[in-house]
C-alpha cells in the first residue's frame, strides 16, 4: 500500500481551532494558550505552514519572520505523534527558512525543551547549533536549549 501524500500549505486564522488541537494532542504540559495561539497566528510578521496528509492537518510551524529584521524566531512546531519520522518537521522547517531567506534574514533561532530528544534531533540534522542553555525557562522548571541556524543569503 502507498504512503499518503504529505501537502505544505500556507496557514491562515481559519486553522486556529485545528492548530490548537494539535498542540494539545501534542503536549501535555507546557503548551501555547490557545489566546497565545490566536495571538500568534495573527500577528502580520508571522508565518505559518500546516502539513496534511489526504487533506487532514497533522503538523504545523509558527515563526515570525519581518522584513526589517536579521533574526527569525520559530515558536512551535507540531507534529502529531503518529507521523513523527516520516520528514514533515523537516519539510515544515524547509518552509519556514525559504521564506526566511527570501526576507533576507541570516539566523533563524528556537528554544526546545532539554529531555525533548527527539526535537533536539531534528533540529540538529536540520543544521541547528547550540546557541546557550536557558534555566528554568518552561513552566514546570525545565531548562530550555536555545539553537541558531545561520542562513544563506539569496543570491
Amino acid at each position: 500500500m502507498p504512503s499518503a501524500r504529505i501537502s505544505i500549505r500556507r496557514g491562515t486564522k481559519r486553522d486556529l481551532n485545528k492548530i490548537i488541537s494539535i498542540e494539545e494532542k501534542c503536549f501535555d504540559k507546557d503548551r501555547f494558550r490557545p489566546t497565545h495561539m490566536r495571538y500568534l497566528l495573527w500577528r502580520p510578521d508571522s508565518v505559518v505552514f500546516v502539513a496534511e496528509i489526504s487533506g487532514a492537518p497533522v503538523g504545523f510551524i509558527i515563526a515570525s519572520c519581518r522584513k526589517s529584521a536579521k533574526c527569525a524566531r520559530i515558536h512551535t512546531i507540531d507534529v502529531l505523534p503518529e507521523f513523527r519520522r516520516k520528514g514533515i518537521g523537516n519539510s515544515l522547517l524547509a518552509e519556514v527558512e525559504r521564506i526566511a531567506i527570501e526576507r533576507g534574514v541570516e539566523k533563524i533561532t528556537l528554544e526546545v525543551r532539554a529531555d525533548n530528544f527527539g526535537a533536539k534531533k531534528l533540529y540538529r540534522n536540520a543544521g541547528y547549533e547550540i546557541d546557550c542553555m536557558v534555566f528554568g525557562y518552561y513552566q514546570d522548571g525545565m531548562d530550555a536549549i536555545r539553537m541558531e541556524k545561520k542562513l544563506a543569503a539569496q543570491k
